[in-house]
């Protein structure tokens, strides 16, 4: 779930994009991938590519609306 809260824009990219851009990111043969808010990734690249494309057809979060907000936060 946390994929489609922190990138929304999965959702909306097409099968064969997905599969063009991870391609390429293997062919890079990369010993590390850095992230600006994740674990480095390594040996781990086809996992991460694996839950990325889950999340791309995953349905979008739907986060609340301005009214829900207020209420949850009043009732905090």
């Amino acid at each position: 779930m946390w994929a489609t809260v922190d990138a929304p824009w999965l959702c909306g990219l097409g099968p064969e994009k997905f599969a063009t851009s991870a391609a390429a990111a293997r062919g890079f043969n990369a010993s590390a991938v850095l992230s600006s808010h994740l674990p480095p990734a390594g040996a781990v690249l086809d996992g991460l590519l694996r839950h990325l494309d889950a999340a791309r057809s995953a349905a979008p979060f739907v986060g609340p609306d301005q009214a829900a907000l207020e209420r949850m936060m009043a009732a905090a």
